[in-house]
């Protein structure tokens, strides 16, 4: 019994001396301060993210005041007081280090005194520290897919959030699994889970979720855009499942970084070449879905390889994610990740050639 509860008592002293350090630091970072100084700045990127949606700018010394869902996340869920602090960004000014204020409480004669501290509760954050993170300019890469389920697509747009994608847009195609645009509702679920899927992935910008469309009338519109990086050349990637015509992916990328690059001697070369990738519903496309669409673009009715609007310069690569059948949300994802890896190859090589000519 005596050397079980000395053995016992070991234990406790041990976990206590181990966890002091972190049960310090985090209860430093939970309790309210004085001044920005005093967050340690090893831990900054541990503290919460929140996206601001209110047109307002993010500046040395701003106020920003939430509205009733963020204020009731901080407040009820992750029980924030006020001196703590959150990063804030909101897609145009960067990063900032921002710090809660005292709630306000705003009456509500509908509600009862119980439910109005939680629902009508919003929260004033000062901004008084410099940028953490400046904006960066990221390069336009839009996911088109055909409309599956809910559950599924909820899925497809968390993690092309996570990807990178700056644009997603959902078509209706012959054998997309819901025939009808979606909801006000669904599509506000869709964005909230881009929006968290956004804070999560520490980018700086929420993927845009564009209106549910034909497949015909989405790459209209796409191609009679202007890009608004002033970009004049676009690269429409066809993901199709067991095509005689279709190429590996990873091989359309390389050709389209060469057809893309200032040293090309093509006469329309773009160094800002937007990628588009377009994946189909479950089954594949229906025969001649996607040439029918292609020709209602081209001006001469034929869908080649490369044709132009009057605004942009379209490059088609119809390609192929391996002998295997995946799902819609499985190849969207396979895609963009397969994009990923290639432009992460393509600036590390860049960047190695670089240090070598500094070398010579």
């Amino acid at each position: 019994m005596n050397l079980r509860l000395a053995f016992l008592v070991m234990i406790n002293i041990r976990s206590f001396t181990l966890g002091f350090p972190i049960l310090r630091t985090r209860r430093r970072l939970l309790r309210p301060l004085s001044s920005y100084e005093e967050v340690p700045t090893r831990h900054i990127h541990t503290l919460q993210r929140i996206h601001i949606d209110a047109p307002v700018t993010l500046q040395h010394g701003s106020i920003v005041v939430l509205g009733q869902e963020q204020s009731h996340y901080l407040s009820s869920v992750l029980r924030l007081r006020a001196g703590q602090f959150v990063r804030i960004f909101n897609g145009h000014d960067g990063e900032w280090l921002a710090a809660l204020q005292s709630p306000e409480i705003i009456p509500d004669r509908n509600q009862s005194r119980k439910r109005m501290a939680k629902s009508s509760v919003t929260i004033s954050i000062a901004v008084d520290r410099p940028c953490l993170r400046p904006q960066p300019k990221l390069k336009n890469v839009t996911l088109m897919f055909s409309l599956i389920k809910s559950k599924q697509m909820r899925l497809l747009v968390e993690k092309a959030t996570e990807l990178g994608v700056t644009s997603i847009w959902p078509v209706i195609s012959e054998r997309a699994q819901k025939k009808n645009a979606l909801t006000d509702a669904e599509l506000g679920k869709l964005r909230a889970v881009a929006t968290m899927a956004t804070e999560q992935s520490e980018r700086m910008t929420v993927p845009v979720l564009e209106p549910v469309q034909s497949l015909d009338a989405a790459l209209r519109s796409f191609t009679s855009t202007p890009s608004a990086s002033s970009s004049t050349t676009r690269a429409l990637f066809i993901c199709e499942e067991r095509s005689e015509n279709s190429m590996p992916l990873l091989d359309a990328l390389v050709e389209m970084e060469a057809s893309c690059s200032p040293s090309s001697q093509s006469g329309h070369c773009d160094a800002n070449c937007e990628p588009i990738f377009l994946v189909g519903p479950e089954g594949g496309w229906a025969e001649g879905e996607v040439d029918r669409a292609l020709v209602s673009l081209s001006p001469n009715g034929n869908p080649a390889a490369e044709f132009s609007t009057g605004i942009i310069l379209l490059k088609i690569w119809r390609v192929s994610l391996g002998d295997l059948i995946l799902r819609a949300e499985t190849a969207s994802i396979c895609s963009l990740s397969v994009w990923n890896s290639f432009r992460d190859g393509q600036s590390r090589s860049s960047s190695f050639s670089g240090a070598q000519r500094d070398n010579r």
